[in-house]
């Protein structure tokens, strides 16, 4: 097991947390070098790699996968697609993209195009699983829908699943019902992607066909 701690986490002073102008530029390349870190000093087979995330970590895993086809398969959750959209709908977002990303999409609009992983789905290679609530009003659900509609767009490999219920913190604070599905389609998503199904695993849950709303 390997833990990362790039710049925009957690953990140090505040000055190494603090990205602002820098989203999807320096976490990304610090992440990327901790991998190559990784690879190079354990077993790690390079074609059966997956990325996943939620929150600012779904951020990263759409950037991630416009930046890099390095991963087979991809889980994004509750994260940050468009900055624009998040920027007019979020509960935060008039007064935390300013100061993150820099001033409004009104008079900053081609930074925040280029810190939005939608606008870029067209470099995209990686099968992408985007899960949502529709009861998330920190990022909200036209984030996923953004990413999903962008990537099926560029002729990418998309599946969204919607939850009705759950807010942003869904995958600790929504029913064990809830929690149970999720994390049962996010391993079958990779697993199948990485081409460690089985028999069985290939049963009631698949998924690959149509989207899913719970």
């Amino acid at each position: 097991m390997a833990y990362a701690n790039p710049r925009g986490s957690d953990g140090y002073e505040e000055e190494f947390a603090d990205i602002r102008g820098r989203y999807g530029d320096t976490d990304y390349k610090q992440l990327m070098k901790f991998l190559d870190a990784v690879v190079e000093s354990s077993r790690v087979d390079e074609g059966k790699m997956a990325v996943t995330g939620i929150s600012y970590g779904g951020y990263m895993t759409n950037v991630i996968v416009t930046k890099t086809s390095r991963f087979r398969a991809a889980v994004s959750e509750n994260g940050i697609a468009d900055w624009i959209a998040d920027f007019w709908a979020a509960d935060i977002g008039y007064w935390f993209d300013p100061d993150q990303i820099g001033g409004t999409p009104l008079d900053n609009l081609e930074e925040y195009v280029k810190r939005s992983p939608a606008f870029h789905a067209k470099n995209v290679n990686t099968p992408v699983m985007i899960i949502h609530s529709v009861e998330d009003y920190r990022c909200f659900i036209d984030q996923a829908l953004a990413m999903h509609t962008a990537l099926k767009v560029n002729g990418k490999e998309s599946f969204l699943v919607v939850f009705t219920k759950g807010s942003h913190g869904h995958s600790i604070l929504a029913s064990p019902r809830h929690r149970r599905k999720r994390l049962e389609l996010k391993l079958k998503w990779i697993k199948e992607r990485l081409g460690l199904a089985s028999t069985s695993d290939k049963g009631e849950a698949g998924v690959g066909g149509k989207n899913h709303r719970l």
